[in-house]
């Protein structure tokens, strides 16, 4: 079965936090989204790329639909947790979407 993953993608312009988002947000959000979230990682473009994002995170869960299960059973206090804390970290919102692996390969 395919992973799902979902992308969370801050745009240009968003002035992150990175030590914010990274040691804060994103491990109060990863506790949020538990069972369903197995993994997460961050990255930003290098600086000789063009990418159109600062920052995107990648939060894998470990089934097709289970990120649609983490909103289903998220409250709405905790959808309001999760974005007022934005203020700390960045000046825009993210774009987000899910998408599926269907393969890697191995590591050198």
């Amino acid at each position: 079965m395919p992973v799902e993953v979902v992308v969370i993608a801050y745009p240009k312009g968003a002035e992150m936090n990175v030590d914010y988002y990274i040691n804060k947000h994103v491990p109060m959000v990863y506790d949020l989204w538990q069972p369903y979230a197995k993994t997460w990682r961050a990255e930003i473009p290098s600086s000789t790329s063009d990418s159109p994002y600062e920052l995107i995170l990648f939060a894998e869960m470990e089934n097709e639909g289970d990120f649609g299960k983490v909103l289903a059973a998220q409250s709405e206090e905790t959808t309001n947790k999760i974005r007022s804390d934005g203020i700390n970290y960045t000046k825009m919102p993210p774009v987000i979407w899910t998408q599926l692996r269907v393969g890697e390969g191995p590591s050198a």
